[in-house]
């Protein structure tokens, strides 16, 4: 019998309320220690997104020359196309720089600017933010439905014009905002352009005048087009600098050369270029704020704005044909405000290096008439998803069975494109939990830093769950994968599992992840073509219900994020309804949770809900289709999954130099601190003090939370790793922030629902 709970002697309710304080960012590193300058600096840099960010980017500063000096951010507003017209400009960008080279208008983001840079102190960061928020909010009704664009084409400019009466209303936009910086504007007030242009092309040699107008010609500037407004800041020391990606990384030979680590961005001088006589140049990371000497073959020049920090984002009203799109979950809804992005500094709407998978799609119109119409001939039509089959060939009740894929490389082994890849590009498995083979992509071995592979466990998991699938007679008739390489492999070992192999798999861009873990730039998958070469069972003939281009904007919300898993969902399911049989998607973490949710009847979690979401690697949902009693026909569940699950602890490297040791082994600590290099948490907070001095020698410091003395516990590569990750994705940065400490041959699941 179960016990009674006792009544209260005491009521609650005539306690006195406590009211409880809110602790701001900035209130809490000071508490933790750090000086208030360096705090502020921090999550100014960061784009105020937390206290874990903010310490993460002053511990990979602890360094950096600059970090005491006092110089402010430069603010700048964009208005920046979305969409179809976006992906037009981005093709022409790409072309022309194949075909003319570099030019002025390759060094930013499209964009239509609004106002010129000014600089505010780190301190005034949130009244700047706030300003922007309150006068888009108060004019965006004003904004016309569709911008008219005119097109100006000179012999050292091409570009789009603003309408002139359409011209007044951004100058008033403009004029509004910059009187409200003007109260606390650190130096020069901020100015409103002459102009108001979208530049193609400019500062370019009069020899491609004519190339550069025929590529012009094939965008069509009329596209019905969503506009956002952009608040940017960035580093005031890299206004004069080009900025470039690290494509290879390099550890330094000498202490005069700079450490390049994958992902890093590189702020370099023009004229050291060209006078450099050896390839050698002198820059700085974007990432630490070290500066040292590179070869420029190991880097690639990238648009500036790429080292930028986007610190909000306002979406304007959608023009009719955009609404179209919605319920497909790539457009937005008009007078929404777009999620704030989860990276730091980036570029997120040029694309010029990368290639787009080849696979074929239908056309915009038979899209739209497929997001908006309950037609199912109109999938059958465009899509050719299912042949032709008699429903009685497959009988019971359909389920649809998610899994996520299986043990990932890069949770697993900390840096291990560093660690396996030859300068030549050469693979060397340094582990036995390692692939046994990698295959040679187009992108090089940096390819792998967005699409890793899975380790040796990762197919493990995969087979393990395909043989169980197996042994319990469960079956599977359509076979649907996100076009990850850790997906197609995951899919490929649960076929292999169940004895399927002659099953073909559709690869579906529309079941890849949440978009913001990939702010600065998508992965160069491999085509369903390669794949095939490969050797896995692709169906060429299949064309996606949602293309790989339409997943290049950045701008998406937890709320589109569930809508486009859930367009995919429920669009198999109605191509698949005929022939009938069960269905098995292959994808992500958070996959599970977004392809049935909706399918059940409930409303998209937010944000916080969809991330708090633990799925082990092979994890399992299942949904299945029964038949409603109140007449209502036919609908989905979520049932218990018929299989038990695949659990395994951490298996930790050993490092057998230390049994040469003749006294006692360090402690973990005292290890991971020395080959780290990472700084202690005083050389962090003194403001006189060398960095480099020795923590010993300092008194502790106040670290009411424990967390300076676990992040002081952290390789300096983990924390580096982690703010790249961030600016690729809040999901990446809060993976590694679970177990910080290096796994060696199996890394524990971290259970994470993005990856």
């Amino acid at each position: 019998m179960a016990a009674i709970t006792p009544p209260r002697k005491i009521s609650t309710s005539t306690r006195p309320k406590v009211s409880l304080e809110i602790i701001t960012a900035t209130q809490l590193l000071l508490q933790m220690g750090f000086p208030k300058n360096r705090a502020e600096k921090a999550l100014a840099a960061t784009g105020d997104r937390g206290v874990h960010l903010a310490s993460d980017w002053l511990l990979a500063h602890a360094y950096d020359p600059s970090l005491d000096e006092v110089t402010p951010r430069e603010y700048i507003l964009y208005l920046c196309p979305t969409g179809s017209f976006l992906d037009q400009i981005q093709i022409f960008l790409k072309k022309s720089l194949e075909q003319c080279g570099w030019n002025g208008a390759h060094n930013y983001l499209p964009h239509i600017a609004l106002s010129s840079h000014f600089s505010v102190a780190d301190c005034n960061m949130k009244q700047v933010i706030k300003a922007f928020h309150d006068v888009i909010r108060r004019v965006q009704s004003e904004f016309p439905e569709d911008l008219i664009l005119e097109p100006h084409i000179t012999s050292n400019f091409m570009g789009l014009f603003v309408n002139e009466q359409q011209a007044e209303i951004l100058k008033q936009i403009s004029m509004e905002f910059i009187e409200e910086c003007k109260n606390f504007s650190f130096s020069g007030d901020p100015e409103s352009p002459k102009s108001f242009h979208l530049s193609f092309a400019y500062q370019f040699p009069g020899n491609h005048t004519a190339t550069l107008e025929n590529l012009v010609k094939k965008i069509d500037h009329t596209t019905p087009t969503q506009w956002e407004f952009h608040l940017y800041s960035r580093d005031a020391h890299i206004r004069s600098y080009e900025v470039h990606k690290v494509l290879f990384p390099l550890v330094p030979q000498e202490v005069t050369e700079l450490e390049l680590i994958l992902g890093d961005f590189v702020y370099v001088k023009p004229e050291s270029i060209n006078v450099s006589p050896d390839g050698w140049v002198e820059g700085t990371s974007w990432l630490t704020g070290c500066s040292g000497f590179l070869p420029l073959n190991r880097v690639k020049r990238t648009p500036q704005t790429d080292a930028w920090t986007l610190h909000k984002s306002i979406a304007l009203p959608q023009s009719h044909d955009l609404l179209l799109l919605e319920d497909v979950g790539v457009g937005r809804r008009p007078f929404i405000e777009v999620q704030q992005r989860l990276s730091i500094e980036h570029g997120h709407h040029i694309r010029l290096f990368s290639e787009q998978p080849n696979v074929s799609h239908p056309k915009q119109e038979d899209f739209r008439k497929l997001a908006t119409t309950g037609n199912d001939n109109v999938v059958e039509k465009i899509h050719k998803v299912e042949k032709e089959a008699d429903p009685s060939s497959v009988k019971g009740s359909r389920k649809l069975i998610i899994v996520r894929h299986g043990e990932r490389m890069e949770n697993t082994f900390d840096s291990w494109i560093l660690d396996v890849f030859e300068d030549s590009g050469k693979y060397n498995r340094k582990d036995r939990n390692m692939p046994c083979l990698l295959p040679m992509r187009e992108g090089g071995c940096g390819a792998y830093y967005r699409d890793g592979p899975l380790t040796q466990l990762g197919h493990l998991q995969a087979r393990s769950l395909g043989e169980m699938m197996h042994k319990m007679d469960i079956l599977v008739h359509h076979v649907y994968c996100s076009p990850s390489y850790r997906c197609i492999q995951t899919c490929d070992s649960i076929l292999k599992g169940m004895g399927l192999q002659s099953l073909m798999i559709k690869i579906e861009p529309g079941l890849f992840e949440y978009l913001a873990g990939y702010q600065d730039g998508m992965p160069t998958w491999f085509t369903p073509a390669q794949f095939h070469d490969l050797g896995f069972n692709i169906d060429l003939s299949y064309a996606p219900l949602v293309v790989a281009s339409e997943l290049y904007d950045k701008n998406e919300t937890i709320e589109q994020f569930y809508i486009r898993n859930a367009f995919i969902s429920e669009k198999v399911v109605k191509a698949t309804e005929t022939e009938g049989g069960n269905i098995l998607f292959v994808a992500h973490a958070a996959t599970l949770e977004t392809c049935t949710r909706l399918l059940v009847g409930h409303a998209p979690r937010n944000g916080f809900h969809c991330v708090s979401l633990q799925v082990p690697y092979c994890g399992v949902a299942v949904a299945e289709e029964y038949t409603a009693e109140s007449g209502e026909g036919k609908k989905w569940r979520v049932v218990e999954p018929p299989f038990p699950p695949f659990t395994n602890s951490a298996n930790y490297g050993f490092d057998w130099k230390l049994l040469l040791h003749e006294r006692d082994y360090p402690s973990d600590h005292q290890t991971e601190k020395r080959a780290s290099g990472c700084p202690g948490p005083t050389a962090l907070m003194s403001e006189g003090k060398d960095r480099g001095a020795d923590d010993a020698a300092a008194p502790p410091s106040t670290d009411p939370m424990g967390t300076l003395r676990r992040l002081h516990a952290i390789p300096i590569q983990v924390i580096r790793s982690r703010i790249i990750e961030q600016r690729d994705g809040d999901s990446e940065i809060l993976r590694n922030r679970v177990f910080p400490g290096k796994l060696g041959a199996v890394g524990r699941d971290r259970s994470f629902p993005f990856g």
